[in-house]
């Protein structure tokens, strides 16, 4: 869980009114309540997100392989191995990457995403594009 700091700004014109809240990204306020007897403040804020970080190693035994560390879990339950994009039903995320130009197979298991590509695919380009499809 990620703790972000919640920026209370209180009114000088009137400090019973109720204070305006600044939330930085992904936080957003969705109610603010106050007590003026008490002045207790209630703030409820939707689920934090913390960035997702993506760590892509090349296989040294087969360069046309990739192994992408994603922070966060991707898909539990697994491994799920994905040889062609006629097995991806009910798979989003192996749809997307077989979208790509050059993806031969897809491997998932919990935080990490396995893909192959074509030899005569380059990684340059699409190491950025399977991040962003992850």
């Amino acid at each position: 869980m990620t703790l972000l700091p919640i920026v209370l700004k209180m009114s000088e014109a009137n400090p019973m009114s109720a204070p305006q809240v600044q939330t930085p990204s992904p936080i957003t306020a969705q109610a603010v309540t106050t007590d003026a007897d008490t002045r207790k403040l209630t703030v409820s804020a939707s689920q934090v997100h913390a960035p997702i970080t993506i760590k892509a190693e090349t296989a040294i035994t087969d360069p046309d392989t990739c192994k992408f560390t994603v922070s966060t879990l991707v898909q539990s339950g697994g491994p799920f191995f994905f040889a062609d994009s006629a097995q991806v039903a009910n798979a989003p995320l192996a749809e997307k990457l077989f979208e790509l130009s050059g993806v031969a197979t897809v491997l998932i298991a919990d935080n990490i995403v396995t893909v192959s590509k074509s030899p005569d695919t380059t990684w340059q380009t699409l190491k950025a594009a399977i991040g962003a499809a992850i």
